[in-house]
């Protein structure tokens, strides 16, 4: 194990490294002394062989530092860095960036809790302007869970309809989820017939029973 001051100053290089977005070309230039590095192929530019490198320095880092304080920190460094580079056409941050995602998965520090923060300011940005486009109150029919029961109004659509209303829409996700549902699921009953309704019966009877323990309750419904 390092030493205190060993491990700070491996924090200090990786927290540097993020600071600019020229430094993969400088650990590029790095990387060329590295003969497992400077032996890659003409398809890796000098950013991208400074990814190579960096991947290596977090590699190094998170083995023996568990710091979620610095991964967040650099991982909204590098996303931003990944929307400057999309632009212009390369992909040296971006492959830093999925290591990075790799890493915390492993560590639990990215999950579909987190998708949201660990998307880049650009991803956000797009992500927000579909789902807030205006997702109605009324968002019709349950067409799925319509095939299931074979009616709009039954206690098991009705507990469905609540959770719509007063759960998924209220979050960004789950707004999502909704414009998403409605967008293909009209298709998908018209097409998908008896082996549709076979599929979705047991999934949507667990989320039903899930939901009435929490206490969502499946009286007429109207939305």
């Amino acid at each position: 194990m390092p030493t205190p001051q060993e491990l700070a100053a491996l924090r200090n290089n990786v927290l540097n490294a993020f600071g600019d977005y020229s430094t993969l070309s400088q650990l590029g230039r790095m990387g060329a002394q590295v003969p497992q590095i400077a032996q890659l192929g003409r398809d890796f530019t000098l950013e991208d062989k400074g990814a190579v490198f960096l991947s290596a320095m977090l590699d190094e880092f998170f083995r023996v530092a568990s710091d979620q304080n610095v991964y967040r920190n650099i991982l909204e460094r590098a996303n931003g860095f990944v929307d400057r580079e999309k632009r212009q056409g390369g992909r040296a941050w971006s492959l830093v960036r999925s290591h990075l995602l790799e890493i915390g998965h492993e560590r639990g520090w990215s999950t579909a809790d987190t998708i949201y923060d660990d998307w880049t300011p650009e991803q956000r940005k797009q992500f927000s302007e579909m789902i807030e486009k205006d997702v109605p109150k009324k968002s019709g029919g349950c067409f799925v869970a319509t095939a299931v029961y074979g009616s709009y109004d039954c206690p098991e659509v009705w507990v469905l309809r609540r959770f719509r209303d007063h759960s998924l829409i209220s979050t960004r996700i789950g707004r999502a989820f909704v414009r998403a549902y409605y967008l293909t699921s009209p298709t998908a009953v018209r097409f998908g017939g008896t082996p549709l309704r076979v599929v979705a019966q047991h999934p949507l009877s667990l989320l039903v029973r899930v939901l009435r323990a929490r206490g969502v309750a499946d009286t007429p419904y109207v939305d």
